[in-house]
């Protein structure tokens, strides 16, 4: 995995890393069901984007659901419900892919091919990091920062998902590998700009995610310069910003969407709203959704959802602080090295902003991940064969036991999940498990006995990368308990509107292709009444036949929700309006 250590790819970097990543991001890809609740909100929306440019005029799906495809190309709609939480560009993403592979055919979609824009945007985050880590430091350094990045558990699960964070990350780094150069010609003696490409491709990154998810890109690459001029003392960074130009293509690229955003909610002001209580509301008072952790929590997070990175992280971080500040006292101007002070302020001030946040999703630091794995990087190729100290051989023990948990537990709690359906089929995701134990007690060895960081490092993730191929496209599908709603499309697979009262999760929705609507027992008798001939069917949670005596049971599904861990159990009922318009 790393270009010079032993055991080492004979590989050029790029195409070592494109394998690796295709190794890591395809298995599951078309196999893992959707999953609630924003990748599903996130599909559904693309889908009804692309129906509403693909579809004819006189289309069923058009005269059945009208209101479903008013938004068009600018505003993405979950329903018949304006989705202006995020912006577009992911659904337009989403949409090429899915066009692409159906021909234009909406009907023929699936869920892997919304998917498939966040594989190939981790890709080419892992891309540009490794380019990125060359300029920093060396070759052997972006090679190693890009492969830890590309099998960092965050990444490669979030890879799996029809979100817009892969895409966020990807425009995350290239703005701050168009910032590098920047920033390190402000750092010159020269105090004029030099050129304007790196401008422009870091104010269109900026622009692509702003698009992609609104502000984070540009508080990060903010906040970034920002803290570089303010401890440099050379505030002259903000100038070769070039900050007209940046103002030019934020308004060329994002204004006409804002505009057709605006109009059709009514007003600029309203739209505001909607953007504040999105991104800033929620950081004040927290998510509606409840999503609140207490400071830490990220740092906490770090250290499973960035293995096996993370062994090194702790160290990295205290030997960049004393190598960017450089000599003198803390409160004088920092005039150590340039590349380690570049990426502390990529992580720590925004760090620290999502960490004073009162909602918190584990995702949230990902933008700051490849500087994350640059500083890691560079530390794990600095111990060279061995650990210096006590104290860091013990704590890397203790990020091995996390890989350990990662590698082997997580694996076999799932195979023995689905060991009572499905038997011997599992002997793969057993046999691996094995292996896998193998692998990491031979990191393990490595590291306790030897003390060779690098070789740990690569059979513990070759150990991580197996148990990704093998978790996601077997063990993971296979757990029939937590995957309610595949059970349910089936058995309403023929039936027209569908009623889901006390059921109504986004899979259920994306998987009907939007014939579930999210109703309570009061709308039933409007349900029945509306005019036409197809069959309907309701799909109703925590209830038994008893509750429908004069309705026939098509089915029942029983599960667990994963989110909360409790039990589920749904009816699949055929609606007969002779028979009575409520239970």
């Amino acid at each position: 995995m790393f270009s010079g250590a032993p055991g080492g790819l004979a590989l050029p970097g790029g195409l070592a890393l494109v394998l690796l990543c295709l190794a890591v991001y395809l298995p599951g890809l078309a196999q893992i069901p959707p999953v609630d609740r924003d990748e599903s909100r996130f599909a559904q929306a693309s889908r009804q984007m692309f129906q509403a440019a693909a579809l004819p005029a006189d289309a069923p799906e058009r005269a059945l659901h009208p209101d479903f495809y008013t938004g068009g190309w600018a505003i993405p709609k979950h329903q018949d419900r304006d989705r202006l939480n995020k912006p577009p560009l992911i659904y337009w993403l989403q949409v090429a892919s899915a066009w692409v592979f159906t021909s234009g055919r909406p009907a023929l979609d699936a869920m892997w091919m919304y998917r498939l824009p966040s594989a190939l945007c981790a890709t080419a985050a892992v891309l540009v990091t490794w380019r990125l880590g060359r300029r920093l430091f060396d070759p052997r350094v972006g090679l190693a920062a890009a492969a830890l990045l590309a099998i960092a558990p965050m990444v490669v699960w979030d890879a799996h998902q029809a979100r817009a964070d892969q895409l966020l990350l990807l425009c995350t780094t290239a703005a701050m590998a168009a910032l590098w150069p920047i920033w390190r010609d402000a750092a010159a003696d020269d105090a004029r700009p030099r050129g304007w490409l790196a401008p422009l491709l870091l104010w269109l990154a900026i622009a692509a995610g702003v698009l992609a998810k609104g502000p984070v890109t540009l508080m990060v690459v903010a906040l970034a310069a920002i803290s570089l001029a303010a401890l440099t003392r050379r505030w002259r960074l903000l100038w070769h910003l070039r900050p007209g130009l940046g103002l030019a293509i934020l308004t060329i690229t994002i204004g006409p969407w804002v505009y057709a955003v605006a109009q059709h909610v009514g007003g600029l002001g309203l739209y505001a709203q909607t953007v504040f209580n999105e991104f800033f509301a929620r950081g004040l008072r927290g998510s509606n959704e409840g999503h609140f952790a207490p400071p830490g929590t990220h740092i906490l997070l770090l250290a499973a959802l960035f293995w096996p990175g993370s062994i090194f992280t702790l160290a990295a971080v205290i030997r960049a602080v004393g190598r960017a500040r450089g000599p003198g006292r803390w409160r004088d101007p920092w005039r150590g090295r340039d590349a380690e002070l570049f990426l502390l302020a990529w992580i720590v001030p925004s760090w620290i902003l999502f960490e004073l946040s009162l909602a918190k999703l584990p995702h949230y630091t990902l933008p700051l991940y490849p500087a994350v794995a640059l500083l890691s990087a560079r530390t794990l190729l600095e111990l060279g064969g061995r650990l210096p100290d006590l104290g860091q051989r013990l704590g890397a023990g203790i990020w091995w036991l996390i890989g350990v948990t990662l590698a082997v537990v997580s694996l076999a709690v799932v195979t023995r999940a689905t060991w009572a359906d499905s038997g011997p089929a599992n002997l793969w995701p057993v046999a691996w498990i094995i292996i896998a134990s193998g692998l990491m007690a031979g990191a393990a060895w490595f590291l306790t006995r030897r003390w060779l960081p690098i070789r740990a490092t690569l059979l513990a993730s070759a150990a991580w990368i197996g148990t990704v191929a093998l978790g996601l496209s077997i063990a993971l599908p296979g757990w029939s308990p937590i995957w309610v709603t595949p059970r349910l499309a089936k058995i309403a697979g023929d039936f027209g509107p569908l009623a889901a009262v006390g059921f109504a999760e986004d899979s259920l929705i994306f998987a009907t292709r939007g014939r579930a609507e999210r109703l309570t027992i009061a709308d039933i008798p409007a349900f029945a009444a509306r005019p036409g001939a197809l069959r309907r069917a309701i799909v109703a949670a925590d209830a038994d036949r008893s509750a429908w005596p004069a309705h026939t049971v098509l089915g029942r599904a029983e599960g667990h929700n994963y989110a909360n861990g409790q039990a589920v159990d749904v009816l699949v009922i055929e609606f007969a309006p002779s028979a009575g318009d409520t239970p």
